[in-house]
């Protein structure tokens, strides 16, 4: 469920960099002001008496692996506080046991005690569960996580269908002929949407070349809470934007007809939006942010049953035009 061009892109190595950079690794253009920020923050945490801290690794490639270190805490005003304090790299493999040194690492550079430490919310991995049994944490998994990765597999499997024409070959009644047909609509339907990606990555490119300077990196991204929903609401927002940048460049010729931006390309966004915004309220009410998280597990559930189930749900598209 996680924005691929976010986890796999520059723009989270980016944000690595910067957050790495305010601890005198890397030359920023204000590197002093972040610094002063960085120090006031540590104060503050060292006065903390109890944290919670979220933690995964994220496997970039066989040698290119890294490892976000999120502090979670509530203050006396009982205002939940979250920091994402260091992301590190951590070559080769990365088992319990070379998880554990790195993690025990950002903790000494920040003066953080390891007895504060109540909770240490992780993904749910092997070598996670390893660090924090060898480091000594209570580590519980992240519901919402392991929500993520079950709706990922259930659509992966459900996809796993027959073409239409081993469906047709094979078919004896109505129903199965019926059944085929539906299967030949959906390939047809998936192959319109391929292509249209394809044709439209020319524009995502160049598009990008344009809002480069614009863009802000997101707080979080060095976590696994990026919303998919979040960057489409975004791109949803921007679109008059991005229709005038089109329209600009539509009228100095360059780009050609074929690479314009058509009304499909909406519909996609807007039926995403419907699709994954349940999603989305439930990733919030079960993160690592909300307590207790078991105890509202089964009424979220509940509730992003319905509003999935919702007759309601396609009128949204009627927006899409």
């Amino acid at each position: 469920m996680r924005p691929f061009l976010v986890f796999k892109g520059k723009y989270l190595w980016k944000y690595a960099r910067h957050l790495n950079s305010v601890r005198g690794r890397m030359k920023i253009i204000k590197p002093q002001k972040n610094r002063e920020g960085v120090e006031v923050i540590a104060a503050q945490l060292r006065d903390i008496l109890k944290t919670t801290i979220c933690t995964e690794c994220l496997c970039y490639s066989a040698s290119r692996d890294i490892i976000p270190f999120t502090l979670h805490y509530l203050t006396e005003a009982f205002e939940m506080k979250s920091w994402v304090l260091e992301v590190q790299h951590l070559p080769g493999k990365h088992d319990g046991y070379r998880t554990a040194p790195s993690l025990e690492n950002i903790t000494i550079e920040w003066s953080l005690p390891i007895d504060k430490c109540v909770k240490c919310l992780q993904d749910g991995a092997t070598n996670d569960i390893r660090a924090c049994v060898i480091l000594g944490f209570t580590s519980i998994s992240c519901l919402a996580y392991c929500l993520h990765l079950i709706v990922g597999a259930g659509i992966a499997k459900k996809n796993q269908r027959k073409t239409s024409k081993v469906l047709m070959a094979i078919a004896k009644t109505d129903d199965d002929f019926d059944a085929a047909l539906e299967q030949r609509t959906c390939e047809e339907v998936g192959t319109f949407i391929t292509e249209s990606c394809e044709s439209a990555r020319d524009d995502l490119y160049k598009l990008r070349v344009v809002v480069e300077k614009f863009r802000k990196l997101a707080i979080d991204c060095a976590t696994c809470w990026n919303s998919t929903y979040a960057m489409l609401l975004v791109c949803w927002n921007v679109r008059r934007s991005v229709d005038s940048v089109f329209d600009h460049a539509a009228i100095t010729g360059e780009f050609s007809k074929q690479d314009q931006r058509t009304a499909e390309h909406r519909l996609t966004i807007r039926c995403l939006m419907l699709l994954l915004e349940p999603f989305e309220i439930t990733t919030n009410a079960l993160g690592g942010q909300k307590y207790p998280t078991l105890a509202m597990a089964i009424p979220v559930l509940r509730s992003n049953e319905r509003r999935l189930k919702s007759k309601n749900l396609q009128c949204g598209q009627k927006l899409c035009g």
